[in-house]
Formats: C-alpha cells, structure tokens, sequence
C-alpha cells in the first residue's frame, strides 16, 4: 500500500497542473464579443502579415504616431515588463524599416492635433498570457501556450478610421517545452514583429 501512496501523488499533481494549465490558459471571450465584425487574423505570423494588401482609397502618409496601447487592470501588472518589451519593440521594428519620414511613440490621448499625411495606430491588448519559466519547467507542455491577442485602430489627421483589425498568435506548447520556455519569453518581441511589420504592409507611405 504505501508503495502506491507515490504513484498517487504524481497522478494528482499532474492532473492538478492540467486544471491549472486549463484555466490560466483560456482565453477571454468576452473581451472578443466587444469587438463582434472586426476582422480577424488569427495565428498570425510574420509571412501571413505581409501577404495583406495595401489599404486603398485611405491616401498617402508619411508620418506613424504609436499610441501607447490599452490593457486591462489584470494583466498591468502581472505584464508590466513584458508590455514595456512589446511596446518598445514594435516601436523599434517600424523604424527599422525606414519607410516612414518619422515613427514615434506618443502616450495615450495626447492633446493636439495630427500634422497632415499621418497615422495614429491606437491599439488595445484583448487577451494575453506568458507562461512562466516555473510553469514550463514543472508543467512542460501541460502548461499551455502563450499568446497575445491585439485590437488595432488606425486614425488619419482628419480623424477617421481608416482600418481596424485584431491580430492574434500563440506559441506552440509542446515546441515551448522541448525549447525550454523560449517561444514564451520571445512572445512580446514577436508580437511586436507581427504588427509592426502589419503596419508597414498595409499603410501607404507612396
């Protein structure tokens, strides 16, 4: 009998870690439901970005404001170093590409107006997780994916909407195990890649 008792007790951490993994792992539907019609991409990469087309009839912009993004109270401070990361790589990524006169970051709801021929990208976190380096070590692939599901809105100088879109990715979890947690940690460089590169294929800069 007392051979058993560990045999019962591996059994029940990972059936507990499987419970665990399933709720922290689940995503916020109602949050979806807010933005019912927008389009979607969902599993997003950086080829599937590129392969969208050129917004028409919206004009010609030479200048990219990046609003600083909303994110609900849950995840401010459980994310905050992650956001940060994500935020300032996405900046990063946009400039590198040099295709716009002037990229810069600006905070949210900053007064005055929009200088003719730019875009404000506004944006929102819907959804995220990252998966702890604890969670990966001890959980493996029981631990669940990461991912990042993001709300986009571009405004012109004039105001008006010119596109929304929600771009969703996740990491894949048992690739995240074998690797050792560095899909989850690379989540918010990656993100920020894909909507990065997302802004510089659809807004015309020509």
């Amino acid at each position: 009998m007392r051979k058993s008792r560990p045999v019962v007790l591996f059994a029940s951490i990972l059936i507990l870690l499987f419970l665990v993994a399933a709720c922290s792992g689940s995503r916020n539907y109602e949050m979806d439901k807010q933005h019912a019609g927008i389009e979607r991409i969902d599993g997003a990469t950086i080829d599937m970005v590129r392969e969208e087309k050129a917004l028409e009839n919206a004009g010609v912009f030479k200048n990219l404001r990046i609003e600083a993004f909303t994110v609900p109270s849950q995840h401010q401070s459980d994310y905050a170093y992650e956001l940060n990361e994500f935020q300032g790589a996405l900046l990063f990524h946009v400039k590198g590409k040099n295709k716009f006169d002037s990229v810069e970051a600006i905070e949210k709801g900053a007064s005055g107006s929009l200088e003719k021929n730019t875009v404000k990208v506004e944006g929102e976190i819907l959804d995220m997780r990252i998966t702890s380096p604890g969670a990966r070590m001890w959980g493996g692939a029981l631990a669940g994916s990461s991912y990042m599901d993001i709300y986009l809105r571009l405004v012109d100088s004039e105001g008006a909407v010119i596109q929304e879109k929600i771009i969703a990715t996740h990491n894949n979890a048992y690739a995240a195990a074998w690797a050792a947690g560095s899909s989850d940690r690379s989540m918010p460089r990656d993100m920020a890649e894909i909507v990065g590169e997302y802004l510089v294929t659809v807004i015309p800069s020509e």
